[in-house]
């Protein structure tokens, strides 16, 4: 009988920060990025669990939001969706997204003006394919951390600040 992707399945290292997955055949160094996000061979998507190494991710910490409006072509309102961190220079009005989407239910990623979000905060995600998305952005160190608190204050602001113009221009 086959295993699931979504399963974990323990493997030995095969020397040092070196393992062999047993889905795809494909050696990798636990160190590369690229390929291992901590749960997850990134290549075939397997949840792998290494014996004898500790360094597994059991979550991350993450920008995330609510969608606030119902115009959004993929989302609902209410809906939460995890944010990636600035990617370009625009003052993160324009904000790279995963969500769920209404119709499949399924994890999506998008590009959502940060005027279709409120309530932003930072949240401990412990979805392994969310880890595995966000490792190369997000990580669990201390400036980090405090880094992502800021940037949620600094948005929340810019949120009640574009509604308070909105009811006075009413």
């Amino acid at each position: 009988m086959e295993k699931s992707r979504y399963e974990k399945i323990r493997v030995e290292l095969f020397r040092k920060d070196w393992v062999e997955c047993p889905t795809c055949k494909f050696l990798f160094n636990l160190k590369d990025t690229s390929q291992w996000s901590g749960l997850i061979h990134k290549r075939c998507g397997q949840r792998l669990e290494i014996v004898g190494h500790k360094s597994e991710m059991t979550f991350i910490s993450c920008l995330v939001a609510n969608i606030a409006t119902d115009d959004s072509s993929r989302f609902k309102k209410g809906t939460k969706v995890y944010l990636y961190p600035p990617l370009w220079g625009d003052g993160y009005q324009s904000i790279k997204v995963i969500g769920k989407d209404r119709e499949t239910n399924k994890f999506i990623e998008m590009i959502v003006s940060e005027k279709k979000l409120s309530n932003f905060k930072l949240a401990k995600v412990t979805k392994p394919d969310i880890i595995s998305r966000f490792s190369n952005y997000w990580n669990n160190n201390p400036d980090s951390v405090e880094a992502m608190y800021k940037m949620a204050d600094e948005m929340n602001k810019r949120t009640a600040l574009r509604s308070s113009e909105n009811s006075m221009n009413k």
